[in-house]
């Protein structure tokens, strides 16, 4: 069963990847397009670590946003 809570949560996160997988790694979809292989792309060890450093940053801003400290 999804809540309303539940479904914000999720829309919010495939956005923030959306938006890290456009700016970083010029991803504008994650929709299939057309044949198989349109779905795949080269990505540079640097692209994806900048993507992943972002994906990252984004998990510390919203933890901190809602008071989590491991500490």
């Amino acid at each position: 069963m999804c809540t309303i809570m539940e479904s914000t949560n999720d829309e919010a996160r495939a956005e923030v990847l959306r938006t890290i997988s456009d700016e970083v790694l010029g991803i504008e979809s994650f929709e299939p397009a057309g044949m198989p292989s349109a779905g795949f792309r080269t990505v540079s060890v640097r692209e994806l670590r900048r993507a992943l450093d972002a994906a990252y940053e984004a998990g510390l801003f919203v933890g901190r946003a809602a008071g989590y400290s491991p500490f």
